[in-house]
């Protein structure tokens, strides 16, 4: 095992610098193959290269009225400024269509239409609203900035965009492809293919919170917390099934 106190991410190291991933050796006789395991110790530090993308900044999001309401952070907003726009926000706080969404932007209150399409925890959790008002532009979510998390992606930095933090919460990811159960209207629900942050860092109300890695790309929406973690949804798998025709 290699233990550092600073780990980088896969694609920012150059591919003379990268350790292998097995030391290949002889012994007594025999070839031996030991696995190398690069392990980060310390303090996870605060991502400071992300530029001006905060999709989840200063905005709490809510969807239905009344005893009915259920509150999320805005996930992001597709095709800004076009005809077209539609808010992407958590599809367990969205819960079904019709629904009128509000939003919390900068103190100011902002309506993002009604619910059109939901999609249920195990096959996604994302929910998309519209009409979105033409102004609504800080929170853009580009298609081609959005992928899943890798293996490569262990022990790697990112950043939660929570609606209570403007720098958001720096998280690790510790688990690829991981299993959670969660309560959902009483019913327990098993949601495969999910990513795992080192600890339960998100409140009520993170649902749909986008997860951004050191390059300001989205690599997950939280979903919620689970055996002490918090879990995301892989963006790209999310993001397509809720596009699909």
């Amino acid at each position: 095992m290699v233990l550092l106190r600073n780990k980088l991410a896969r694609p920012r190291v150059a591919p003379s610098e990268l350790l292998p991933a097995q030391v290949t050796f002889r012994h007594k006789g025999r070839l031996r193959r030991v696995r190398v395991d690069v392990q980060g110790v310390g303090n996870v530090g605060r991502l400071d290269v992300l530029g001006q993308f905060n999709p989840g900044d200063h905005l709490r999001l809510a969807s239905g009225a009344g005893g009915d309401e259920a509150r999320g952070t805005l996930s992001g907003i597709l095709g800004v400024g076009t005809a077209d726009a539609m808010a992407v926000l958590s599809g367990h706080v969205a819960q079904r269509s019709g629904r009128g969404v509000q939003a919390t932007l900068f103190g100011a209150e902002v309506t993002l239409g009604r619910v059109e399409r939901v999609l249920p925890l195990e096959d996604g959790d994302l929910a998309a609203s519209r009409p979105v008002p033409a102004d609504v532009r800080d929170f853009v979510l580009d298609p081609a900035q959005v992928r899943d998390p890798v293996f490569e992606d262990l022990n790697a930095g990112v950043r939660v965009q929570v609606w209570w933090d403007p720098a958001g919460r720096v998280a690790t990811i510790t688990d690829i492809d991981h299993e959670a159960e969660f309560d959902s209207g009483g019913e327990v629900v098993r949601v495969r293919g999910l990513t795992a942050l080192h600890a339960h860092i998100t409140e009520p109300g993170d649902s749909g919170a986008p997860v951004v890695d050191w390059r300001g790309t989205v690599v997950g929406f939280v979903v919620g917390g689970y055996a002490g973690k918090t879990m995301i949804m892989p963006a790209r798998r999310a993001l397509d099934a809720l596009l699909r025709p």
